[in-house]
């Protein structure tokens, strides 16, 4: 195993990297994608995505994504979240169902 201290270096910002963490392929075990990598005319011209002539190009691609966004994320809530807080109703009422039945066997050891 080769261990080192540097962490190498960026154009972006100081130029320095500070701080870097590693983690395990089987944390990424997502059912929906969770990232989109997008080429656009502004990220193909060569311009740097922090620079302003790069900001400039991308303004009218920027309301499409963001317009792309909402409709993925309504997408989700009306998709993977709607689903998800019915599984998590049903088990909260389960939950309540056993606790009364099981409140109500107490209750009728204890007259016993």
């Amino acid at each position: 195993m080769y261990i080192t201290f540097q962490h190498g270096n960026t154009n972006v910002g100081n130029g320095t990297i500070s701080f870097f963490a590693m983690i395990p392929a089987e944390d990424f075990a997502y059912e929906k994608y969770t990232e989109l990598y997008v080429k656009t005319k502004a990220s193909a011209s060569g311009y740097s995505a922090i620079s302003d002539d790069y900001k400039n190009m991308i303004k009218d691609e920027t309301t499409t994504f963001e317009n792309l966004s909402k409709d993925a994320a309504d997408h989700f809530n009306s998709g993977t979240l709607a689903d998800a807080k019915k599984k998590l109703a049903d088990a909260k009422k389960e939950y309540a169902d056993k606790k009364l039945r099981q409140s109500n066997s107490l209750q009728m050891l204890r007259k016993n």
